[in-house]
């Protein structure tokens, strides 16, 4: 932590620092201290505006960043087939992870120093008398936010970690852990603050910053997180916020057209924002045309996944079969990606497809390089796919072969709707992308679970078939569970219906189930100890902390 600290350090001394002599008093014409900074409401503004930054560094621009490494990759959504090798994503889907892993050292960074970020708005903001009551009540929302936001995902991750609540300074480079439920009850002080002054949610508007629906929201997964099998406790809170969501009165599930579960995640048409009541909390990124986001994706298709986007490395391109039915393209030399759908949840999906799930339809194959051909071969985009594959056989070929001809399964999650070719902002190289960070449907499956175990089962009921009369199944389906059985379709859908977006590792832990046949399985996971539950606390930070222990699982 020490080196984080030091960071940090040398930042408050950017703002904060004076000398003793007059000339270094002298205040730079450029540059900024916290005297000259908090002056306005727009610097406050701004500096709010800067929390955000933890965003892009939490999810990143690519699946191997720090959340999605341990909230995706480490569960039994996904698999490496043999002929895929290793690359950086297999570190977290094998369990290879430690104490000098550099994604775990990279994100404990970044969320120690938005904390500091916060902590600064709110110290400088709090008193000053240069920055209007108006906005001094929403920027301290924000900070307050932010920091609940960075302590939830520490303490989720990590279990334990040191609370730091004051602009650091050199005497307090040193602190110690607090315990796990100090915490979380930081995490629920925090976002509770914020409900203060953060503004109401607009209806039918994607929004990557806070606001009332994103706090209760967030306050619901809290309590979510914390919730254990046998133990009622926390789900009066889990049903209190989800309910605090819904009653907003702004978000709905969005209807699925045909088979088009990916036009969910829509948020652009031409050059305007559409309206979309799914998404509570969305993280925006920026991809160009040979580069890949989280989720990869261009012209319509997904490539979440792979380690390229055009199979002949010639620009973007649409392929398509003879039909005129697009596929997903590959790597240009190999066809291969990182990973694939695992066999787990390619039997449920198939499952539920022979029940009308229209969600299945999502399901693709990546064909090898072979199978491609140009349709006109002086025009390198020009790529159709020689023949069309039925899903469910090249499902049953390669639970057989493990992947070693180099096809499989594949689920196409996100895609921007007639968005081709031209952007808001620069003319269609850098598009832009909402990921989902918390949508409806989590809220109406964290309710419906809720309610049943509250003993409430019509209820629970009731929100399950929010869900599957939306994904298409039949409007009796719900009719013949109860009991065990009730709860055990909650939680499957929730695979389902959030696969890639987090939420997977988490409902994993707070089951336990974090452990085999659930995960481990993949060709080169290491043996499984319970230690590979909690993300190590990275050693850069122990060896330069003298007062910060070990999570004892890793001892």
């Amino acid at each position: 932590m020490k080196k984080t600290l030091q960071i940090i350090g040398s930042i408050t001394l950017l703002f904060l620092g004076s000398c003793t002599t007059e000339f270094l008093k002298e205040i730079h014409p450029t540059k900024k201290t916290a005297d000259t900074f908090f002056t306005n409401d727009a610097d406050a503004k701004e500096a709010a505006i800067g929390l955000y930054d933890y965003m892009t560094k939490l999810y990143g621009a690519n699946a191997d960043a720090f959340l999605p490494s341990f909230d995706m990759l480490r569960g039994d959504n996904l698999v490496v087939p043999k002929n895929f090798g290793n690359n950086g994503l297999s570190t977290f889907l094998t369990l290879n992870y430690n104490p000098e892993t550099k994604v775990a050292s990279d994100g404990w960074q970044f969320s120690y120093e938005t904390i500091y970020r916060a902590n600064w708005i709110i110290e400088n903001v709090i008193d000053n008398t240069a920055i209007s009551a108006e906005t001094k009540k929403s920027v301290l929302a924000e900070a307050y936010f932010m920091r609940g936001f960075c302590y939830f995902v520490l303490t989720h991750l990590y279990e334990e970690v040191p609370l730091v609540l004051k602009v650091t300074t050199p005497e307090s480079y040193y602190p110690e852990k607090a315990t796990n439920e100090e915490c979380w009850n930081q995490v629920v002080k925090d976002l509770e603050e914020s409900l203060k002054g953060l503004p109401a949610p607009k209806p039918n508007f994607v929004d990557g910053r806070a606001n009332t629906g994103v706090a209760n929201a967030l306050l619901a997964r809290t309590y979510l997180y914390r919730t254990r099998p046998g133990n009622k406790q926390h789900w009066d809170k889990v049903k209190q916020y989800a309910t605090a969501v819904e009653s907003l009165g702004v978000y709905a599930l969005e209807p699925m057209q045909e088979d088009k579960f990916r036009d969910i995640f829509v948020y652009t048409k031409g050059d305007k924002w559409v309206k979309n009541q799914e998404m509570i909390w969305g993280a925006g990124f920026v991809y160009g045309p040979i580069y890949g986001g989280l989720p990869f994706m261009y012209r319509n298709l997904s490539t979440l996944g792979s380690i390229g986007v055009m199979p002949v490395g010639m620009g973007p391109i649409q392929v398509v079969n003879e039909n005129g039915v697009g596929y997903l393209p590959g790597n240009g030399r190999t066809g291969q990606a990182r990973y694939a759908a695992s066999p787990e949840l390619s039997d449920i999906m198939i499952q539920y497809g022979g029940k009308g799930d229209k969600r299945t339809k999502e399901f693709l194959f990546y064909p090898k390089f072979n199978n491609y051909v140009l349709k006109n071969t002086a025009d390198p985009t020009s790529v159709i796919v020689k023949s069309v594959v039925n899903t469910d056989s090249l499902y049953q070929k390669i639970k057989q072969t493990n992947g070693t001809a180099g096809e499989y399964l594949h689920i196409k999650k996100y895609a921007i709707k007639e968005f081709i070719g031209t952007n808001i902002w620069d003319g269609g190289y850098n598009h832009p992308l909402m990921y989902p960070v918390i949508r409806y449907a989590d809220l109406v499956l964290m309710r419906a679970e809720a309610e049943f175990q509250l003993g409430n089962m019509g209820v629970a009921k009731e929100y399950l078939k929010k869900i599957t009369d939306r994904a298409g199944f039949a409007p009796t389906y719900t009719d013949g569970f109860s009991g065990q059985a009730l709860l055990d379709e909650i939680l499957q859908q929730r695979r389902v219906e959030l696969f890639f977006e987090s939420q997977r590792v988490p409902d994993l832990i707070r089951l336990d189930k974090f452990k085999p046949p659930f995960i481990g399985t993949a060709t080169g996971s290491v043996p499984f100890e319970e230690k590979l539950r909690v993300v190590p606390i990275p050693r850069r930070e122990l060896d330069n902390n003298p007062n910060l222990v070990q999570n004892p699982l890793w001892r």
